[in-house]
């Protein structure tokens, strides 16, 4: 068996070949021994399976308060009514300004 033609199932499945390496591992799988070609193919079936279950389930959806910041959290009480840049919140005369609280489950954006 030539594991190296059968370590090209994956660019081969994922179509990241360009038109002349394609034919090229095409004409070299034509040529192979039957254990190679037969695991390749079998390669190939099963990454694309794999990628079009992953492709079907689709993106997850945050649990509420997590991800995007609300516009309650920003600061801003209202969406769609925006303060200056230089107005403190109210009531927080005199305090330093503190982080707003996190919620349990939601990690901070960007860990």
């Amino acid at each position: 068996m030539n594991d190296e033609l059968v370590g090209m199932a994956y660019p081969y499945a994922l179509d990241a070949l360009d038109d002349s390496e394609r034919r090229e591992l095409d004409t070299d799988l034509a040529t192979t021994d039957e254990d190679t070609r037969s695991t390749f193919t079998d390669e190939v079936r099963r990454i694309r399976e794999a990628f079009a279950v992953v492709s079907a389930v689709g993106p997850s959806n945050p649990r509420p308060g997590c991800g995007r910041e609300s516009s309650t959290r920003s600061g801003n009480p209202r969406p769609g009514r925006r303060r200056s840049p230089n107005a403190a919140p109210a009531g927080a005369a005199g305090r330093s300004p503190s982080p707003p609280p996190r919620r349990s489950g939601c990690s901070p954006a960007g860990r």
